[in-house]
């Protein structure tokens, strides 16, 4: 009987890079801002005096689409930092090798300018709010220079919201919104897209209150739009009461979807690019169905 090959389980976060700009498209341009290697190996500086970059990136083709795939580092920033002797406070000479960086932590990431998804390796060093923030900083240092900007929200768990349809009441919801590039929305989510693109928003901030026993509804194309594309363009925030009574808060931030896939080889930067990015395909193609 043939032996069955070894595969181990990866787990990955999904972020939508919009573009805000009249000027161009943001597919072509996040790929040419990643590949311009000495940028993007030199990276930004985060909190915790750590500096974040990419490293070893590639270009590859996953069934017929351009994916840009490698790895983002992180580790703690030495540059220009005295060093000094603990117990009698002198300057110490420090040499430190050439390449050598103290708490280097890694993960994989995987580029598709056809979808403006990166997805990212999840890992406990690299929260999604971190990962958020360094492709905020990564890109928008260079394209504020354009006069653009980029928006960055990582894809939130659609489930998350299923608590709500158990609320006894619904007192609140505040939803914030940007225009979508995604092309498979359904109904409720292409109506409230339109509206914002038509009234030519860069972003919607949308609060709702109840009035005395009346109840907010859920399925209204109002509101059904604004959380489904909340979970993908933006965010929400939804007050409520659940069934014993109690008062609660979501919030879908805090809720950020984990996507599973396996790999026979745990350690390559192009086998996780190639079966997160086919994962990616499924889903948009199951969505556009």
């Amino acid at each position: 009987m043939q032996k069955k090959e070894k595969t181990y389980k990866s787990a990955f976060y999904t972020f939508n890079l919009n573009l805000k700009s009249n000027k161009r498209k943001g597919g072509e341009t996040f790929k040419n801002i990643i590949l311009e290697t000495e940028y993007s190996r030199k990276g930004v500086f985060m909190r915790a005096n750590t500096v974040m970059y990419f490293r070893n990136v590639f270009i590859n083709t996953v069934e017929g689409k351009e994916v840009v795939y490698g790895i983002i580092s992180r580790n703690i920033n030495v540059e220009g930092l005295e060093w000094k002797n603990r117990e009698t406070a002198e300057l110490v000479d420090v040499n430190i090798p050439d390449g050598a960086v103290p708490g280097l932590k890694e993960v994989f990431f995987a580029y598709t300018p056809d979808f403006h998804r990166i997805i990212v390796q999840a890992k406990a060093s690299f929260s999604p709010k971190i990962i958020s923030e360094f492709l905020s900083k990564f890109f928008n240092n260079f394209l504020e220079i354009e006069g653009e900007h980029l928006d960055v929200v990582v894809q939130q768990d659609i489930d998350s919201l299923e608590v709500l349809e158990k609320a006894r009441k619904i007192s609140k919801v505040f939803v914030k919104l940007t225009f979508t590039n995604d092309d498979f929305k359904k109904e409720s989510e292409e109506l409230m897209d339109k509206l914002i693109r038509e009234s030519g928003f860069g972003e919607l901030e949308l609060t709702g209150k109840s009035a005395g026993n009346t109840k907010i509804d859920l399925e209204g194309d109002l509101i059904n739009g604004a959380l489904g594309l909340a979970t993908e363009n933006g965010f929400a925030l939804v007050s409520y009461t659940d069934r014993a009574g109690k008062k609660q808060k979501l919030n879908t931030l805090q809720h950020p979807q984990v996507s599973i896939i396996e790999v026979p080889d745990n350690t390559s930067s192009l086998i996780f690019a190639i079966e997160a990015i086919k994962n990616l395909f499924k889903s948009r193609n199951e969505k556009a169905d």
